[in-house]
């Protein structure tokens, strides 16, 4: 994962919250955020404006980079890892990923 970082051009000295949840949370969360039913695996939110034209990142140095939240709901992983024939903690990884991607705007992977 730190690769995903790197190619961003993103330091060590960023933070980001991971989270991870039931069905029932996620499916809470979906709904109040993209009002959409049901649980999903990974749910990103971003704590940058990313749509805002020519502003990236503006961080005091002193301050860290505040990233984001990234929300994956354990129980679809574990059904998904079934499914795919991987172990839990690669598609944990797998999604980790995606959402860190969504973070930096990439909402296409």
């Amino acid at each position: 994962m730190i690769s995903v970082w790197e190619s961003y051009g993103i330091g060590s000295d960023a933070h980001l919250s991971f989270n991870v949840v039931g069905s029932r949370k996620m499916a809470s969360l979906h709904k109040q955020y993209l009002h959409k039913e049901g649980a999903t695996d990974v749910l990103a939110f971003s704590q940058q404006d990313l749509e805002a034209e020519g502003v990236g990142f503006v961080t005091p140095e002193e301050e860290p980079l505040e990233l984001g939240d990234i929300v994956i709901c354990y129980p679809l992983v574990r059904d998904q890892a079934s499914r795919y024939g991987v172990m839990v903690d690669e598609q944990v990884e797998k999604l980790a990923i995606h959402g860190m991607k969504n973070l930096m705007g990439n909402h296409g992977s």
